[in-house]
This record gives structure tokens, C-alpha cells and sequence, in this order.
């Protein structure tokens, strides 16, 4: 009871300097971190959008399967990274509003970290002492404050140390029932939502079990395979709800190959990037515009981790022991591969990253999580040595007063860094709507397109870092996707991990027909550019720069206060197409790739108001006299009713994304939903008096979670069955 009680200690210290961090954030007032990324900022333009998604859902008992605010429509639990389904997600964001809820995510984050690591160490047999100033390390360690800006990637992989004490616990202890917690962590890591993170976690465990459990006796082998079996049985199950509508994404996204050529991404992790475990700012200081991101071509917050120059010494140091200890030659081992893996397109075996699953993800310096882990590991295993021989050579007081100065050394060292990196603002900077967003709610149809503005904030950020955040609040007038969703304005673009393959040839459509001349700040569009964003209903464009076509109208400028940031320009579409409507005016493909050569004509949108890909054309009997009336009887997200009287046959066109989950129906019969507009609906109608509904019920989330249902239930019984050997009925 005495040990319980010390390890309590230790782990109430690290939860008092995890508030301690965070504190800030709440008192004297509430705030948010600002951080900003390479050409955006992935708080205010992904997560916190997102995150804001899911908590308005949650306080209306629903959850956020679709929203049409970006991306001509989104499924957000489908790309994963909002976290719907996460535990602690569910709780924070629907019983607190969304900023406290998105700041004490951070806390609940770094608690794993924290006491995830404590325990490790205690796992080895790690002194207390050593432990908690691993768990320290580990837990402000460069590598999760620079990732700070990424919400989910910090809470996918907050469960990874948890998950490793289990594995390696069940491996150590092939007969304990502790493994049973295993298909629980790894379907709530699954729920937050970072699938590389998930990954590269696999592949960390895969290659500790292979070091760590090769020459065990074959039977302890067998009775582990069946171990991992189950496992990976009942992680699945528990899992469905997230991973099948994951699945459906992912198969008609762009990264959905087996081979892709020119995928690696040649930034990745290169030896200078090594040099910053040494000095953090070695390479220069992004914080104040020094770090020069077009030079190593990849972001500074990609290839960085520090966890203190004394831990680095004493895990260097560990190298002496190679001989002699097993163990720390196998850690060793892993390093290096995971150092190769970071490497990417530096390593030489960059070819690797051309197959799947390798493919499949991008920034994969970011095994360099997994590095700084082991790091902190050996430190500890090093450290805990060195004591024990200090110890004996000097007297106790004396190793005690030595200890004592590494330890708080080593706190300022790690403090100093971590508490200095990050900008913040006040929430209410945010959720004052930007003079463009003002503007635009002004009108009845606000559909956006933005150009130019990552041009911006990335000129921006490389030349003045964040030593003043108001540039990039300021920034946000250009209502880049999807910080749009916070003032309700829907955007055509989207910004998330990867994207679906209509989607992704939309926006290359549309950027292909777009030329900027960043030095003298223009723009202009080609006719079959305006046409294109006509064709998917874009009212407003929202550019740092003069827009020279004489066919926009420059509705609003809003002045730059902030030196070396251009205005910001609204400019109006004028005769864009409305959000559903019925028209004989069509055209006719097959195949998106027919679809948008067609379209690639400034002819072909004057006689033509949308192309559908069928080849089952209308017969128009007099196109002069067609009569035709829409009336809009429902309207939500997931759900509209209109009600049609037509004197011919036609095409209904909803401007949103034709995307799997859709239904449609007319006068209650079923009917099939084409794709128009490269990415939008279009159902035959034909004439006369009619009710016709479109619903998103994705079958893949309620099969997942008939699925998850069943596995709960079958895992509950199995747990019930190892410990009692019996399954009890009540």
C-alpha cells in the first residue's frame, strides 16, 4: 500500500505541472493556441472546425455524419479526423462548450503521456525518481509541444504508450489476462482518428516484439499468436462504426493505390535535422522567421523532437553498453530502422515509400515520435545505471544533491522550450466573424472559392515566424477552408488529410484555369475557370490580390494594417447556378474524364446549364415553352424535400457532393442518383406534379455500428467467461 501511495505522489506532481502548462489557456482568460502551419493553420483551418462540428452535433444528441459548409458536402466521421466516436471527445465537447472542451482535450492528452510513460518506466523496474523525470521529459518533449497545432495526431498518439505498457506486459506475462484492455485502447486511439499514427504504432510494435520475443519457446510463441488474433478480432469489431466509413472513403479517395509512383515526399527528415535534438533553433528559430522552410522542404515542426541535452547524453551513452546488454542493442536497432523510415525520400530505402500501406501516408518523419520515445527510454535505463555507480563512489548526500541539480536542469531546459514555443489568443478574436465573413452573411447565396491566400500566410510565416499573430488573424478574411465552417459560409474547397478523387479533380479543374502573379499580387481566370465555378454554384472569389477579369465585380476590399500582407479582395459571381435546380439545358458524358473535356469550352456554357454522366438523354418536346416550378419543402443537411410541377421531362441538379450514402427518391420510389458538374447530384424528372427527396443515411455507419454492437457484447461475455470461466445469465 505504501509503494501505491508513492507512486500516487509522483503521478499528482505530473498532473499539477500538466495544469500548470496549461493554465494559461484558461486564466485570466480563455484562450487558444494560434500556432499557425506552413499555409494555414491546422487549429483555426482543421481541427477546431472540426471539433467545433462535433460539439454542436453532441449538444444536439446527433452526431455530424455530413455537413455541407465545405467541399460542396463532407462526411466528417468518414475522414476520421474529427473523432466522433473517441470517449473522451464524446464527454468534453458535448458537456462543455467547444473552446474549454478543445483545451482540456490538450490536458487529457498529455495526462497519457504522462502517466502512460510513469508507468512504462515502473514497468522496467525504473526507480520512481527516474520515472517520473522520464514521464516529464517524455511528456513536454519537442516533439508533442511543436505538434501542439495538431490536435489529433498529439491524441492518437497519446494512447500509444498505454497500449505498449499492455503489449509488452502481455508479453512479458503470456498467461496474465491484462491483454484484455488492449482491444479498448486501440479502438479508442482508432476513434481520435489519425490513421498514420495507427500505422506507425503498429509498425513500432511489430519490430519491439520481434527483438524483444524472438527465442521464446515455441508454445509461449502459439499462445501469443492467439493472443494477437483475438486482439485484432475484437480491436476490429469494437472499431467498425470508425473504420467501415473510413474504408468507403478511402477507396474513392486519391490515395487509394497499391503502387504510386512520385508519392514520396523528398522533404522528409535529413541529418541537419538531427542536430536540433541538440539545440532546439540549430537550423534557425520559426518562431521568429528564421527557419527557412523552403530550404529543407519540410516543415520545421515535421522534423523536430528535443527532449533535453542531458537525456540525450546519457541515451548516447547507452551505446557503451551494446555489448553487454541485449536489450539496449535491440532498442538501438529499432532506432536506426525507424531513423530510416523518417528519412523517407533521404533514405535509401526511398522506393520503399512508392508501395502500400508506406504510400498511403505522407510526413513520415513523423517516426520520429517513435525515436524520441526510445530516447527517453534509455535515458532512463542509462541514468538509473549511472546513479547506481555514483552511488557507490560517493557518499549518499552527495548523490542526492547531484540528482537533484540534474533534475531541476533538466525541468528548466524542458520547460524553457516547451512554454516559449506556441503563440495563443483570446477565443473571442476567433469567434469575432472576419469583415469579409460579415459581408458575405449579408446575402442569400455565399457559396465561397478562395485563391491566393496560403501564398500569403506562408510568405508571411517565413518571414516573421509568430512574433505577431495578429497577421495571421487578420488572414483569416480569406475564409480559407475550413475555418468558413465557424461563421457558417459554405466553401467549394476543403482541407483535410487527403480527399475524394471527384473532389480532388474539381479543385485541379478549377486551379488549372487560374494564373497569379504573386510579385505584382494579380490574378485572373480564364473563361472556363469562371464558367467551372459558375457550373458548381460559387457566388463570391476571396483573393489577396487585383482579380483582372472585367466579369467579376469587386464587391468588397478589406485593408491590410499589417505590414507586407496585401488587401483582401471579395469579387462577385455574377449568373452563378442556385443550389438545386431544373433545367432541359443538359449536356451528356461518361465518365468524369468526358465530362470535364466537355465542359473544358467557353462555348459549351452558352448553350449547356449542366452535364450529367448518363447517356439516357430527355426528349425535349418544345424547350421555348418548358413551365417549370420548384418549391423547397425541407431543407436540412441530411435531408431535403422539394416539391416539382413540370410540363416535360428534365434534370433536378442539387450543387452538392454526389457522395456514397446519398439516396433519392420520388413520390416515395426510389430512383438512381447521377453525377453532374464533375462532382454534384442530378435525378431524372420527369413531368408533372411531384415530391422529391434527397437523404444521407451511410449504410457503412450503421452496419459498423450493428457490428460494434455485436462485438461489445461478444467481448463482455469473453472477458466474463476468462475470469469466472462461466458465462452467467441475469
Amino acid at each position: 500500500m505504501k509503494h501505491k501511495w508513492a507512486d500516487l505522489l509522483y503521478l499528482f506532481v505530473l498532473t499539477c505541472f500538466v495544469i500548470a502548462f496549461f493554465l494559461p489557456l484558461f486564466y485570466p482568460e480563455l484562450k487558444l493556441f494560434a500556432t499557425p502551419d506552413g499555409r494555414l493553420s491546422d487549429i483555426f483551418h482543421f481541427n477546431y472546425p472540426l471539433k467545433d462540428l462535433l460539439s454542436k452535433s453532441l449538444k444536439q444528441n446527433r452526431l455530424p455524419i455530413w455537413t455541407n459548409l465545405v467541399g460542396m458536402g463532407f462526411p466528417p466521421i468518414a475522414e476520421a479526423e474529427i473523432g466522433a466516436f473517441n470517449l473522451l471527445n464524446i464527454i468534453l465537447f458535448k458537456f462543455f462548450s467547444t473552446p474549454v472542451a478543445y483545451n482540456l482535450g490538450y490536458i487529457t492528452t498529455f495526462l497519457l503521456f504522462a502517466y502512460g510513460m510513469f508507468f512504462i518506466m515502473r514497468s522496467f523496474k525504473v526507480p520512481r525518481g527516474i520515472s517520473f523525470l522520464c514521464a516529464y521529459i517524455f511528456t513536454f518533449s519537442g516533439f508533442h509541444i511543436v505538434q501542439i497545432p495538431h490536435y489529433n495526431h498529439l491524441q492518437t498518439f497519446s494512447y500509444f504508450p498505454i497500449l505498449f505498457l499492455f503489449w509488452k506486459y502481455t508479453l512479458d506475462n503470456p498467461h496474465s489476462k491484462r491483454w484484455l484492455f488492449i482491444p479498448l485502447i486501440a479502438s479508442q486511439m482508432i476513434f481520435a482518428g489519425h490513421y498514420q499514427y495507427i500505422f506507425m504504432s503498429i509498425v513500432f510494435l511489430i519490430l519491439y516484439t520481434y527483438f524483444f520475443h524472438k527465442g521464446k519457446k515455441k508454445i509461449v510463441s502459439l499462445f501469443i499468436n492467439k493472443i494477437t488474433v483475438t486482439i485484432l478480432f475484437f480491436t476490429l469489431g469494437l472499431s467498425s462504426m470508425q473504420l467501415l466509413p473510413s474504408y468507403e472513403y478511402f477507396i474513392i479517395s486519391q490515395r487509394n493505390t497499391i503502387l504510386k509512383l512520385f508519392s514520396i515526399n523528398i522533404g522528409g527528415l535529413s541529418l541537419p535535422h538531427l542536430l536540433q535534438f541538440i539545440y532546439p533553433y540549430i537550423l534557425g528559430d520559426i518562431r521568429i522567421g528564421t527557419y527557412k522552410i523552403f530550404l529543407y522542404r519540410i516543415n520545421f515542426w515535421e522534423t523536430f523532437s528535443y527532449i533535453g541535452i542531458i537525456p540525450l547524453l546519457f541515451a548516447i551513452l547507452s551505446i557503451a553498453s551494446i555489448r553487454k546488454n541485449g536489450s539496449v542493442r535491440k532498442y538501438w536497432y529499432i532506432i536506426t530502422i525507424l531513423l530510416i523510415l523518417a528519412f523517407e525520400g533521404h533514405s535509401p530505402f526511398y522506393f520503399l515509400f512508392s508501395f502500400a500501406p508506406l504510400s498511403w501516408f505522407r510526413v513520415h518523419s513523423r517516426f520520429i515520435a517513435f525515436v524520441s520515445f526510445l530516447l527517453v527510454l534509455l535515458f532512463g535505463f542509462a541514468y538509473e545505471k549511472f546513479i547506481c555507480l555514483l552511488n557507490k563512489k560517493i557518499k549518499r548526500k552527495y548523490a542526492i544533491l547531484f540528482q537533484a541539480i540534474v533534475a531541476i536542469i533538466i525541468f528548466f531546459d524542458i520547460w524553457h522550450f516547451a512554454s516559449a514555443y506556441n503563440a495563443s489568443i483570446s477565443v473571442n478574436s476567433l469567434y469575432k466573424p472576419p469583415e469579409t465573413a460579415a459581408f458575405i452573411n449579408n446575402f442569400p447565396s455565399k457559396r465561397i472559392y478562395t485563391l491566393g491566400i496560403n501564398n500569403e500566410w506562408f510568405s508571411y510565416l517565413n518571414a516573421n515566424g509568430w512574433k505577431d499573430i495578429k497577421g495571421y488573424i487578420y488572414l483569416l478574411n480569406g475564409l480559407g477552408p475550413n475555418v468558413n465552417m465557424l461563421y457558417d459560409i459554405p466553401q467549394i474547397q476543403l482541407y483535410s488529410g487527403f480527399k475524394t478523387n471527384k473532389l480532388e479533380y474539381l479543385d485541379q479543374y478549377i486551379q488549372s484555369n487560374i494564373v497569379m502573379d504573386t510579385q505584382k499580387n494579380t490574378a485572373s481566370l480564364s473563361g472556363i475557370g469562371i464558367n467551372s465555378l459558375r457550373l458548381v454554384g460559387t457566388n463570391f472569389v476571396i483573393a489577396p490580390y487585383h482579380i483582372s477579369n472585367t466579369e467579376l465585380s469587386l464587391a468588397q476590399t478589406v485593408k491590410s494594417n499589417i505590414s507586407k500582407l496585401n488587401d483582401i479582395n471579395i469579387y462577385q459571381i455574377p449568373s452563378s447556378q442556385p443550389m438545386y435546380y431544373i433545367t432541359q439545358n443538359i449536356d451528356y458524358a461518361s465518365g468524369i474524364r468526358e465530362l470535364a473535356q466537355k465542359i473544358d469550352n467557353d462555348e459549351w456554357y452558352k448553350t449547356y446549364d449542366a452535364i450529367v454522366d448518363t447517356r439516357k438523354k430527355i426528349t425535349v418536346e418544345d424547350a421555348s415553352h418548358f413551365n417549370k416550378q420548384l418549391w423547397v419543402v425541407k431543407d436540412t443537411e441530411i435531408h431535403k424535400t422539394f416539391r416539382s410541377l413540370t410540363d416535360q421531362d428534365s434534370y433536378f441538379i442539387l450543387l452538392m457532393n454526389n457522395y456514397p450514402g446519398w439516396e433519392a427518391t420520388i413520390d416515395n420510389t426510389s430512383i438512381p442518383i447521377l453525377n453532374s458538374n464533375i462532382s454534384s447530384m442530378a435525378v431524372y424528372l420527369p413531368k408533372g406534379d411531384h415530391i422529391l427527396t434527397f437523404s444521407y443515411l451511410p449504410k457503412t455507419i450503421i452496419m459498423g455500428a450493428i457490428i460494434s454492437s455485436i462485438s461489445t457484447l461478444m467481448y463482455l461475455l469473453y472477458v466474463i467467461y476468462t475470469q469466472t470461466g462461466r458465462i452467467w445469465f441475469f
